[in-house]
């Protein structure tokens, strides 16, 4: 009987440290090596034309240079936004939209939009390195966009 609990417990103490080892519950997982990380500010000085919004935001985008994929969560405040988007465009120039970003949690007013494992082809990832990437949230108030922010490679 003593090495049946013996045996109990070295089974219980190996399956304790094994399920823990596996990361998912890590709130902060190691960097993806293979991943690139972009940043923006939002405001509505960055916006074309300029506006006199108070709302703020921010965004960081990743992506993994391997899989081609992109991830990016934008968060803001001070506005209820109606659509988030990454658009194709240089400072101070409006351009096409590239990615619709998708409401997050919040109930009823959203402070996050996400996009998750969305990839991209050669020329989104040349225009991307380029810095030609911007951010930009969009409500009732200024439908052609409230808060913006260009996608600075970090």
């Amino acid at each position: 009987m003593k090495y049946f609990y013996r045996f109990l417990a070295i089974t219980l103490v190996f399956f304790g440290l094994t399920s823990c080892s596996s990361g998912y519950d890590n709130p902060n997982p190691a960097p993806n090596p293979n991943g690139i990380t972009f940043k923006a500010v939002l405001n509505s000085t960055n916006e074309v034309p300029s506006n006199s919004s108070t709302a703020t935001g921010t965004a960081t985008l990743t992506l993994d240079n391997v899989t081609k994929k992109v991830s990016i969560i934008v968060t803001y405040s001070g506005t209820t936004a109606t659509a988030a988007h990454i658009h194709n465009g240089i400072p101070a120039v409006s351009g096409p939209i590239i990615f619709a970003l998708t409401a997050g949690g919040g109930g009823t007013y959203p402070t996050t939009y996400s996009l998750s494992d969305q990839s991209i082809d050669a020329t989104q990832e040349t225009d991307l390195k380029a810095n030609n990437y911007y951010v930009n949230i969009h409500s009732a108030t200024y439908p052609n966009g409230e808060i913006r922010g260009q996608l600075i490679k970090q």
